[in-house]
């Protein structure tokens, strides 16, 4: 069994990480979220075997302490995420774990809890509590979960199980990812970095 965690991540630009937050916090201070989040997932995945995937450019002196470091291909979020997974599956890795870098509560026991039901299931999903996902994991290259889904909607997570019905798949548990004022008042460690709004 070969494993190997894949790590989607915005490369940080102000303006362009998290609007949804930047629009409500000042988009100076969105930025210093995601880079604070940012270095939890990458102390998260430090101890598995992880590859990076950016948005815009790589990025060789971040957090992420791999030589593994790409860049996302594709139209949509479905598509990058497919071939990601299968760059993975076509150099060898067997089970693979996708997540996305915004989840302030990953942890390396998250991790490696989806990998344990990996070990029993050919598909593993991780509930975000506004309807999306924070990870997805799989046995071989299940590319048709990927297709059909109206992404960064909160119908992403019941179309993609949707798509799962056919395999044997498992939950995790359901986590909060921010996107949000709200999400973020619930991180008190988070907010040490913002500072207040400036129009």
């Amino acid at each position: 069994m070969k494993k190997r965690i894949i790590v989607f991540v915005k490369n940080p630009v102000e303006g362009q990480v998290k609007t949804r937050l930047g629009s409500q916090i000042g988009h100076r201070a969105a930025l210093e979220v995601y880079i604070a989040l940012i270095k939890r997932t990458a102390k998260a995945c430090k101890n598995f075997a992880h590859a990076v995937y950016y948005s815009q450019w790589v990025d060789n002196d971040d957090d992420f302490k791999t030589n593994h470091k790409y860049m996302q291909r594709g139209n949509n979020l479905g598509d990058r995420m497919r071939n990601a997974l299968l760059d993975g599956f076509s150099m060898g890795y067997t089970h693979q774990i996708l997540i996305g870098s915004d989840l302030p509560n990953l942890s390396s026991t998250i991790i490696q809890h989806a990998f344990e039901q990996l070990e029993k299931h050919e598909i593993v999903v991780g509930p975000a509590h506004d309807g999306g996902y924070y990870l997805v994991g799989m046995q071989s290259p299940f590319k048709e979960i990927f297709n059909k889904v109206d992404w960064s909607t909160d119908k992403v997570l019941d179309q993609t199980l949707d798509h799962c019905k056919s395999f044997c798949y498992s939950l995790l548990d359901t986590h909060i990812d921010i996107d949000t004022q709200k999400d973020l008042e619930q991180f008190p460690k988070l907010i040490q970095h913002t500072h207040e709004r400036t129009n």
